[in-house]
């Protein structure tokens, strides 16, 4: 009895050494499917988490940004004195700023709030530089009172470099030329600042190279620069005086200010300010040419929705719009229309929209004197970028909506009544917070599927899936099955060969396999892929030959006796029992294929025949990702064809580990 609490504790302590390996396999998942819910610019923040959608029941509305954090190159004390310096000098410079929309919006919370912004934003761009002066700030601030002069530059270095640029074409520096003084020195990035100054005395870039092209291997280049920086240093820098690598208050405050400027300011005004802006309403007609239908202008419109002052976001200009739900969940504004329009000459209508991240529904109803029409899906005002909102007459297909999915929201027009006067109206409608949870995290799945054709490439990882699993389990049984019953001469030896096959590597045969795939006339198609696994696998063969040989031989004899042969032995017989083997077979089978990348990318070039894991490397490289950076649409995706592996392997669990774990169990 004594033992049995040390065994106790032995036993809690085994299980949460097995849990903690598993959250930390597990992390690598878990990162993945939190970035798999975050906006774009959540993504390179130090957070697990995302950031959780306002609740906006009216428009304009303020998004406080985050309080200021300690930058780590500050101490305490030294940032708890900053910091409301810092608030105070930003306030006084964005008073001074002419910035359209914050003057026309100018409140003490959204001064604060932007000053906050802009601070933020500022400590985050200095970086280490905030606390540390760089080594060419040190090298100017010596330099100020007492200016480096060329002659000073040219009595240090002028009988080297002179000499180096008087050889001959072709020739290069000696080592002599690599020769210098050695002695105390001021740290590498201090040499090559003093250098920068000094040849910029000199003669400039063009100066710069002619003696580079002397050198032409990078490591001696650089090891001339650092020594005619220590050369310019110790003659003609060292003796202006001592120098300071830390900034004061006063000097991080001087190192701030000049980056605010409205580039900055607009910036942070857009992150914190969530506004919907709407430019001009275009029609584009079939022989493409465009009209105004409709501007944004308050002596026009009739409603319960506000036009607010001309603004501008993103370098493009719009009006604001301006909600507030306390009035209803549906707000509308009416713009009556002087002519009757033909529908047959309108390719499409197209109205630029800046959302404020609401997920708010804005539909288009338009009465053309003939009919009335309404948006049969709504644009989601969930972004804080300028996107055209497009409505046709006719039918759109997903290749159009996948065209347009960044720039762009497409939806056709559905005919619902006779006309009542030829108008154009806005409606707004209030979508509950719970709805505004689910299109928040559901935003990256839905764009990754309507970004990429998804759907057909995941119906061609299936295919081949299918394909494989059926041949692995067909051939590497049957071919166990000679193995493990049937006696026949060399079948030892037979054997051992097919083992042997499992030590030579896939890259050995890649390119040979290829010129014969190509030489047979089946590049891009389906055939390279799944074909050779009816000629079995050395590892699959092995699992299932020692799974056999633990089944009784009294199976076959009866079965002998009712007049069976070998096949219908093994069809009726043997395969029933391998159940275990099977599933261990196939769940590896599924994953090798499932997760291939490196077949496909050889053998296939169509963008029809692609599976996932190669459509996915395409669309890491496509414009969404490369240029734009949405990699949220990318993570999603990435989740996407993850889940079906581990939802199999949980699922088929018992007979994976019952295939291995009674391979090579005898009698």
């Amino acid at each position: 009895m004594s033992g049995s609490p040390g065994k106790s504790w032995a036993r809690i302590g085994s299980h949460l050494l097995l849990g903690a390996g598993a959250l930390v396999f597990a992390l690598p998942f878990l990162w993945l499917l939190s970035s798999s819910f975050k906006e774009h610019e959540e993504l390179v923040s130090p957070r697990w988490l995302p950031s959780l959608p306002a609740r906006a029941s009216s428009s304009p509305y303020l998004a406080p940004p985050p309080p200021l954090e300690q930058p780590p190159s500050l101490a305490d004390p030294t940032w708890k004195a900053m910091e409301p310096l810092l608030l105070a000098q930003a306030e006084a410079v964005l008073e001074g700023l002419d910035h359209p929309g914050l003057r026309a919006t100018q409140t003490p919370e959204l001064l604060r709030a932007t000053s906050v912004e802009v601070t933020r934003l500022l400590l985050k761009r200095a970086g280490p530089a905030l606390a540390h002066k760089r080594a060419d700030e040190i090298v100017a601030g010596l330099c100020r009172e007492q200016p480096l002069t060329r002659a000073e530059a040219t009595g240090v270095w002028g009988e080297r470099s002179a000499r180096l640029l008087s050889l001959p074409a072709g020739e290069v520096a000696g080592a002599g030329d690599l020769e210098f003084p050695s002695g105390g020195s001021p740290p590498a990035d201090l040499l090559r600042a003093a250098w920068a100054a000094g040849a910029e005395l000199v003669g400039g870039y063009r100066w710069e190279e002619a003696l580079q092209q002397r050198f032409p291997n990078p490591g001696d280049w650089d090891t001339f620069v650092l020594g005619m920086g220590s050369l310019l240093w110790r003659d003609a820098l060292a003796h202006r005086g001592a120098y300071r690598t830390e900034r004061t208050p006063e000097e991080i405050l001087a190192y701030l200010g000049p980056q605010l400027d409205l580039e900055l300011l607009d910036y942070a005004w857009n992150r914190i300010y969530s506004q919907v802006l709407v430019g001009e309403l275009v029609i584009e007609t079939a022989d493409g040419r465009q009209q105004v239908l409709g501007r944004p202008d308050p002596d026009t419109w009739q409603g319960d929705l506000a036009w607010g002052p001309q603004l501008s976001a993103q370098e493009r200009p719009g009006r604001q719009l301006a909600y507030r739900f306390e009035r209803g969940p549906a707000l509308r504004l009416t713009l009556p229309l002087p002519d009757t329009l033909d529908p047959t000459q309108i390719r499409r209508l197209v109205l630029p929209v800046r959302g404020d991240r609401s997920y708010h529904d804005l539909y288009l109803e338009l009465d053309t004197g003939l009919n009335r029409y309404r948006a049969r899906a709504p644009f989601v005002l969930e972004n804080s970028r300028w996107m055209d909102a497009l409505w046709t007459f006719g039918e759109t297909s997903l290749r159009e909506q996948r065209t347009v999915y960044y720039s762009a929201a497409l939806s056709p027009l559905d005919q619902i009544g006779p006309s009542q006067g030829p108008s154009l109206t806005l409606e707004l409608r209030q979508v509950s917070y719970a709805q505004v949870l689910g299109r928040r995290f559901a935003k990256n799945y839905a764009g990754a599927l309507l970004a990429i054709p998804f759907l057909h490439y995941l119906r061609n990882t299936l295919v081949l899936v299918v394909l494989n699993i059926a041949a692995q389990l067909l051939s590497c049984s049957l071919i166990a099955y000679g193995f493990s019953r049937l006696r026949w001469p060399g079948r030892d030896w037979v054997f051992g060969l097919v083992l042997a096959t499992m030590m030579l590597p896939p890259q050995v045969t890649m390119i040979p396999q290829f010129l014969v795939w190509r030489a047979l006339g089946q590049y891009d198609t389906f055939q390279p892929l799944w074909l050779p696994s009816l000629f079995g696998s050395g590892f699959f063969i092995f699992l299932m030959r020692q799974f056999m040989l633990t089944l009784p031989r009294d199976l076959e004899e009866a079965a002998r006796i009712d007049g069976c042969g070998h096949l219908a032995t093994y069809w009726h017989v043997i395969l029933p029992l391998l159940k275990p083997p099977l599933a261990a077979v196939g769940i590896f089978q599924f994953m090798g294929t499932w997760n291939d990348f490196l077949g496909p990318l050889i053998y296939l070039s169509s963008e029809d025949l692609a599976p996932l894991s190669l459509g996915l490397f395409r669309f890491q490289g496509s414009h969404y990702v490369a240029a734009v950076g949405e990699v949220g649409l990318l993570m999603a995706a990435s989740l996407l064809m993850t889940l079906p592996v581990i939802l199999l392997f949980f699922l088929a669990q018992r007979y994976f580990i019952e295939g291995i774990t009674f391979t090579g169990i005898t009698n």
